[in-house]
């Protein structure tokens, strides 16, 4: 065997250790590039997710839920908030989570939640009941009157003796993953909630 030889077939054995290892390392090159992409979505929807909780609950604690009694449609104001009224409120808050969101908890998207409530103080009597009031929005951006109910979206363990004040909260939920190609995918919730002190004085807009 010539010298000239002896180096041609350590080269074709160098390539062929070459391409070994690459289809070795492909499956795991693959794996980092998609699990690193799938991952900055999900984070930033994440981002997305908790900037429109707080963002949502600072908005609701200055709206004032008697902009939306029958005055607004031509009818007779009344002194006190009804349930209709916080139920027209709370789908108005719903909407505003959708505007600031970025698109991530549309009607479509997986385990989507939108959860806004509004919880009654006992700093006045401004308010016409006692319980809290929820809008919870799962499939449909549309609220039925299903979705209502008298509970709230979070347990906030904020003791009424030290804080009488009304307050707004706001729970978001969706479900996403990050994606390993071979190696399947990794669930992860998106979950954020944010709770306000609501800051209209009702009483004051009542007596006007």
């Amino acid at each position: 065997m010539t010298e000239f030889q002896a180096e041609a077939e350590a080269g074709t054995d160098e390539r062929g250790a070459a391409l070994v290892e690459f289809a070795l390392i492909m499956p795991l090159l693959f794996m980092l590039i998609f699990a690193t992409i799938t991952g900055a979505i999900a984070y930033d929807r994440n981002l997305a997710v908790s900037y429109s909780a707080q963002q949502t609950a600072r908005y609701a604690s200055t709206l004032s839920l008697l902009a939306f009694d029958e005055s607004s449609q031509g009818g007779d104001a009344n002194d006190t908030v009804q349930l209709d009224e916080a139920d027209a409120w709370l789908a108005h808050v719903a909407e505003h989570v959708q505007s600031n969101s970025e698109r991530v908890l549309t009607a479509d998207a997986p385990g989507r939640h939108i959860c806004v409530a509004f919880v009654p103080g006992t700093e006045d009597d401004a308010v016409g009941f006692d319980n809290p009031r929820r809008l919870l929005l799962t499939t449909s951006d549309t609220p039925t009157p299903a979705d209502y109910s008298s509970t709230a979206c979070v347990d906030d363990e904020i003791d009424t003796d030290i804080d009488p004040g009304h307050r707004v909260q706001v729970r978001l939920q969706r479900d996403d993953e990050i994606d390993l190609v071979l190696f399947g995918t990794i669930d992860i919730d998106l979950s954020k909630q944010a709770v306000s002190r609501y800051e209209v004085d009702l009483s004051l807009e009542a007596a006007e």
